[in-house]
This record gives C-alpha cells, structure tokens and sequence, in this order.
C-alpha cells in the first residue's frame, strides 16, 4: 500500500518543486491560505457571497469545498459534478450539510494541473450550477503545496529520518555455523 505522506510528497515536488516553509495567513488575490490542526486551506471568497476552498489534510485528501450562506442543503451523502474549463466532467460523492458541500479529488499530477492552469471550475451541486473563476489559482495550489508538504513532513515521523547506519557486522549468510541448514 502506497503511504499517503511518499504519495503527498512526491506530487508536491513533482508539480511544485521546493518552496521552503510555510507561511501561515497568506493571501494571494482573494484566496487567503492557512494552516489549521492539519489542514492546509485555500479559501476564496466570491461577489456572490460563497467561498470555494481547496484543502490539503494530514492524510494526503485532496479536499474541494463550496460553501454558499443561502443554501439549505438537507445532510448527508450527494452527488456533485465538477468540471475545470473543457477536461471531462466528473461526478464524486459529496457530504453535505445546511450550507456546505465538500468532495474529495484525487491528488494527482493532473488535478493539480487542471486546478493550476484552469481558467473556471464548474459544479453542479443538485439543481444549481456554480461556476468560478479561477484567476490566481497557480500561486494558490503552489501555496497550498508548500503549506502541505511543510505539515506532512512534519506529521511524518520518517520524514526527515537519516538513512539506517551501515552494520560493522559481516552480511548475514546462511553459511553460519549455528544454521541446521548450512552446507557440508
């Protein structure tokens, strides 16, 4: 099984590179990123009133987030198509509540890219059609990168651990005196 911090980091530094630490409260245009008991968050708040955020956690979830005051959204499970610009709609399961509806995506290359370079994120949340603009939206996934690759290592008690010292000792064999099954 993939561990999801080797996974989270090899995406960052596959589509981010190396940015140093963190920093906690940035803005960039309208989007204000933050880090909050392991969770990295772009938040971006719209004419309309709702906010659309992307959010990293501590397990590597690549988290989508709309959330609009006026909603009166029933709890529980729904499905929301998500498409950026013309790549391919997909459809994910959302949880929902009152207010808010979130979906998780994959983090991958390509989701990063999509939600880097595109120009509007469409969704349709049950009946309502939502579009975005995505304007800053590069800096914001490299912030957002940054921020969760800082948290991860920092959660990852392997992280930043030093190769395991070589051993003096000869390299085991089976050709030992105390193994049964050594040759004659």
């Amino acid at each position: 099984m993939t561990n999801r911090f080797t996974t989270l980091a090899a995406a960052a530094a596959l589509f981010l590179g190396f940015y140093g630490q963190a920093q906690a409260d940035q803005t960039i245009g309208h989007w204000t990123i933050s880090f909050h008991d392991q969770l990295c968050d772009a938040s971006g708040v719209f004419q309309d009133g709702t906010r659309l955020e992307f959010s990293i956690n501590a397990k590597g979830a690549l988290i989508v987030t709309v959330v609009n005051p006026q909603w009166s959204i029933p709890r529980g499970r729904h499905q929301v198509e998500m498409q950026v610009d013309r790549a391919e709609t997909e459809t994910f399961e959302a949880t929902a509540n009152r207010d808010y509806v979130m979906w998780s995506i994959p983090l991958d290359e390509q989701s990063l890219n999509l939600l880097s370079h595109g120009r509007a994120l469409k969704a349709r949340i049950g009946q309502t059609v939502v579009s975005y603009d995505l304007t800053y939206s590069e800096a914001v996934v490299k912030a957002l990168g940054q921020c969760a690759a800082t948290s991860m290592a920092a959660a990852n008690p392997f992280a930043a651990s030093p190769p395991a010292a070589a051993s003096n000792s000869p390299p085991a064999s089976t050709e030992t005196p105390s193994n049964p099954f050594r040759r004659l």
